[in-house]
């Protein structure tokens, strides 16, 4: 299981027009790729992309019939609750919670791989202890380290870190 990252509108998100940098690739390589979601197994091949000036998605022969109809269920759902997280935040908002949630708004993805996201996990055990000696190779399980299983069983790590989703906006709190 691989570690992939996506910056971009939940209606793009949940209605799964958006690529994997794998799926991607399959252009440059000439390969098709499967990724599987919880829903389904998704194949891409070279012919399965087009550009769009979002950002690459499948073309739209890939898509399924009854998905303008589904499309339309998600960009109002996602529309209502984000009005929702904003009304239930409010009094600690400067203004509404407000991003763009076309299908044309672009995203991103990569594939960071997770040691450098348990270093960086590791590093932020470490700024609580900061007169004991970083780890100068990278650590595979972080829980045979001392200062880890300190953090944790102190809850001492970045909130940010446990965080699914982030949401746009200027505020001082996760």
């Amino acid at each position: 299981m691989g570690l992939d990252i996506y910056v971009g509108p939940l209606t793009r998100y949940y209605s799964g027009n958006w690529l994997t940098i794998l799926q991607q690739s399959t252009r440059e390589h000439g390969k098709p790729v499967e990724i599987t979601r919880p829903e389904k197994i998704i194949v891409v091949g070279p012919g399965d992309i087009i550009d769009s000036p979002a950002g690459p998605v499948y073309a739209p022969h890939k898509l399924p019939d009854d998905y303008r109809d589904e499309l339309v269920d998600i960009i109002q759902e996602v529309s209502h609750w984000q009005e929702q997280v904003s009304d239930q935040i409010s009094e600690l908002l400067t203004e509404p919670l407000s991003w763009n949630e076309s299908m044309d708004a672009p995203y991103f993805t990569d594939k960071p791989g997770w040691d450098g996201y348990t270093q960086l996990i590791l590093w932020s055990a470490y700024a609580f202890k900061p007169k004991r000696k970083r780890p100068k190779k990278v650590v595979s399980d972080l829980h045979k380290n001392r200062v880890y299983k300190w953090a944790i069983g102190n809850e001492l790590f970045y909130e940010q870190f446990s965080n699914q989703i982030w949401l746009p906006g200027e505020y001082d709190f996760t």
